[in-house]
């Protein structure tokens, strides 16, 4: 390595003998240029230049980022300004919107109760009177419930506009919340028992004295009430109860149904205005339980739900038991309900079976009337009643079996119902060899031309809006039934043989037997041929004839009438020359099922299974 060496040297000579004396001898071995000082100086100072010249870099690196980011930070920050305003403008604007909106539904609730002011007092002076026939009374209750629940919607339409826009004040009273919510409830009791419900509500044993707004609790209960009366079917159970919660700081108050239950994606929607859980539902408005929200909201409390499908829904409000001196003294002993029960719960279903009379059933054309709302289907039924059998159900899977059971000539439904609604009835209807003749008549609020062209498309032969004309209904009705009954003119009597009704039958008056025959095989194809009119084709009285025929064919005219047609519609089944609606009506019934179950009384054997019986033996 680099550095200075001493060496003592002696000498030997060419003999091998070395020298006493020795020599010190200096060797000077410099470094390398690399690892000289300059060189090591020299490499310092690049070093320090390159690291200053690095930090330099990075240095005008970052002041040109930091310039950057305040140049993106300050256009960032005029983007959000801009949309800053921009949400703050729209925000405004639907501010505005939703005010004008309110006043709208203001303006048009309280324009709206003048009106309904004329109507309704006329109509209850009407009802005052003592000679008003039934059919009158009862309409006039009709139209006097309906006004008074038109009412109902608009106060709540009112109440609501006030509280969204937060123009209602609370105004607190002392108030015995166990006797507000059992006399309430008391008020319910008899609406809820004439529904086929069970009903029933609890408070505590010991008073619950607060301050509360009486008006709002009366809204909160009553929707709630309201709602689980109308969505709880025969059979079910409503239960309200009061409960004390955190030592007497928190009332609990809880609406129990065994109802229809709410699908759990819709929960969150069912506080929204105007929001319908189920579409189905057309007497639905959306806007009870929005009015709780608000309701409960203004009170300082909460409300919640927990619903399962076909099993039921709870309804909790919890609100806080206060104590200010400032409230009125005992308000709630002695609380009257102001709120209008009928108005709010939908009238009692009315039965679902035919309103006739044996006498009055026999060969009259049948018409079904599927409708979900029990006062609709009560007032198309008194439509058509003069004139047809009518049957009733009360929705579409209803509907369907009973005309399945029946076999009605025609069909009115309405469109929107729970479970099936009208769209899939007349369809099921199309899909079945035995009912794909009969005519569907379909009434609806949906007055879209997309709703019409669905429910045309859907096989319906009429789409009537509602509200509609009971003349055009009327008008309606009798043509597609006059149209469905276009087979019979193309089978004439003359071009079906004459056949023998009455082989058993021993006459000593062949020629009057014969022309009995002759003129019911003439016009046994006419609906309107009776034996009135056979009386007057043979010449003799009603009376006459009656007895001329228990000796000539051991049967009344009526009967002689029918069992020719019986006779002839066998004739037209073993040909297989057509429907069993068919060739009831080529034969002269009115009524398919009529003409069903007395073709089985003399044949033993349904139109049907007659026809496949003689296509078989054949």
């Amino acid at each position: 390595p680099p550095g200075s060496y001493t060496f003592r040297v002696r000498a030997r000579s060419a003999y091998g003998v070395w020298s006493d004396d020795a020599t010190l001898v200096t060797i000077v071995l410099p470094p390398p240029w690399w690892a000289s000082w300059w060189f090591r100086l020299v490499l310092v100072a690049l070093v320090l230049a390159a690291s200053g010249s690095v930090f330099r870099w990075r240095t005008t690196e970052a002041r040109a980022r930091e310039r950057q980011l305040r140049v993106d930070v300050a256009a960032r920050t005029r983007d959000l300004a801009r949309e800053q305003a921009r949400t703050a403008r729209q925000a405004e604007a639907l501010e505005v919107a939703n005010q004008q909106q309110r006043r709208l539904f203001a303006n048009l609730s309280h324009e709206t109760r003048t009106p309904l002011t004329l109507i309704l007092s006329p109509v209850e002076d009407m009802l005052a009177r003592d000679d008003l026939t039934d059919g009158l009374r009862a309409l006039l209750e009709r139209i006097r419930q309906n006004g008074r629940r038109l009412l109902h919607l608009i106060d709540q339409i009112l109440d609501l506009s006030r509280m969204e826009a937060g123009h209602t004040q609370v105004r607190l009273q002392r108030v015995n919340l166990g006797e507000f919510v059992a006399t309430l409830a008391a008020a319910f009791e008899g609406h809820a028992t004439r529904r086929g419900l069970a009903f029933s509500w609890a408070t505590p044993d010991e008073r619950v004295v607060g301050d509360f707004d009486v008006a709002l609790l009366e809204h909160i209960l009553f929707n709630l009430t309201a709602n689980a009366i109308k969505y709880t079917p025969e059979g079910g159970k409503v239960r309200i109860s009061l409960t004390v919660e955190d030592d007497g700081q928190t009332a609990a108050l809880r609406v129990r149904d065994t109802g229809i239950g709410i699908p759990p994606d819709q929960i969150e929607r069912i506080w929204e205005r105007y929001a319908l859980v189920d579409e189905g539902q057309e007497s639905s408005t959306g806007i009870g339980l929005a009015l709780v929200k608000e309701a409960v909201d203004l009170i300082g409390g909460t409300v919640g739900v927990e619903s399962r499908l076909s099993f039921g829904t709870t309804f909790t409000v919890r609100l806080p038991v206060r104590d200010s001196r400032e409230t009125v003294p005992h308000a709630g002993d002695g609380y009257v309900p102001h709120a209008d029960l009928a108005a709010a719960v939908p009238a009692l279903p009315a039965p679902t079976v035919d309103r006739i009379t044996v006498t009055t059933a026999g060969d009259r054309t049948t018409v079904l009337v599927v409708e979900d709302a029990a006062e609709v289907r009560a007032y198309v039924a008194s439509l058509l009643r003069a004139d047809y059998l009518v049957v009733e159900a009360a929705d579409g899977i209803a509907g369907l079996a009973k005309a399945r059971e029946r076999t009605p000539d025609l069909v009115v439904s309405d469109v929107a119902m729970p479970g099936m609604d009208g769209l899939a009835l007349t369809a099921a209807l199309r899909d079945d060899p035995a009912l794909g003749f009969v005519p569907v008549v379909l009434l609806t609020a949906r007055a879209e031309v997309e709703d019409r062209v669905a429910g045309l498309e859907s096989g319906a032969d009429a789409y009537l809006a509602k509200p509609f004309d009971p003349r055009e209904l009327r008008a309606t009705v009798a043509n597609l039934l006059a149209s469905r009954r276009a087979w019979r003119e193309q089978h004439a009597a003359t071009s079906l043989p004459i056949v023998d009704a009455f082989p058993d039958a021993v006459s000593a008056d062949d020629e009057l037997r014969q022309r009995i025959e002759s003129i019911i095989h003439e016009r046994f194809a006419d609906a309107e041929f009776s034996a009135s009119d056979l009386a007057d084709a043979v010449g003799l009285s009603g009376s006459q004839l009656r007895r001329r025929t228990q000796e000539l064919l051991e049967a009344t005219p009526t009967e002689a009438i029918r069992a020719y047609r019986l006779a002839q519609g066998a004739l037209l089944l073993r040909k297989q020359t057509g429907t069993v609606a068919e060739v009831a009506y080529a034969v002269g019934f009115n009524s398919v099922s009529y003409f069903t179950r007395s073709f089985g009384e003399a044949y033993g054997a349904t139109p049907t299974a007659y026809g496949a019986k003689s296509a078989a033996g054949s």
